[in-house]
């Protein structure tokens, strides 16, 4: 249990990291880390949301459900528009 909740706070604070320096409209976990997603984002966006900057907008936390690089870039794209940052 307190590799699963050191797991979930370092996500966390990697998120808000991200989110803070470039201020993405959305983070895509992908591979190994998408998988397991039910298990954990849930407790993820709660701990990142206690510890956020209020001035930093929160970007979206999405699981990516494809399987080929190119296809997550375009399916980021059709989602989220063309040029907006996303930091896959």
């Amino acid at each position: 249990l307190q590799i699963r909740s050191d797991f979930i706070q370092h996500l966390a604070r990697l998120i808000a990291e991200i989110g803070c320096f470039y201020a993405p409209e959305a983070i895509i976990l992908t591979s190994g880390v998408s998988r397991s997603v039910p298990f954990f984002l849930d407790e993820v966006r709660a701990r990142y949301e206690e510890s956020r900057d209020p001035m930093v907008v929160a970007p979206e936390v999405v699981r990516s459900e494809l399987t080929h690089l190119n296809c997550r870039g375009m399916w980021a794209m059709h989602t989220f528009g063309y040029p907006n940052h996303v930091v896959e």
